[in-house]
């Protein structure tokens, strides 16, 4: 993420809570759309009605698995996030 030109708030627990996001929303909240057709329990809270109203600055979506295979696709996947970060 770094390389992106991103940095994460520290977070106990690396986890962050609705409640946190609605009152210090983030300036680029950074997505997974890995299956996203899939029902996913981590991500369940994004369908609570609270998670309509937090403004975070800006959405970026990426693809999960290039980040979890550290393959060579990720090198396209850092430029194209440093570039929609900056934008």
């Amino acid at each position: 993420m770094r390389l992106a030109g991103l940095r994460q708030r520290t977070l106990t627990g690396d986890r962050v809570s609705l409640e946190q996001l609605l009152v210090r929303p983030p300036a680029v909240l950074l997505r997974s759309n890995y299956r996203a057709g899939q029902y996913s329990g981590e991500q369940r809270w994004l369908s609570h009605p609270l998670a309509a109203r937090v403004r975070a600055g800006k959405t970026l979506q990426t693809d999960g698995r290039r980040w979890t295979c550290m393959g060579p696709l990720l090198a396209g996947e850092i430029e194209r996030l440093r570039k929609e970060s900056a934008r």
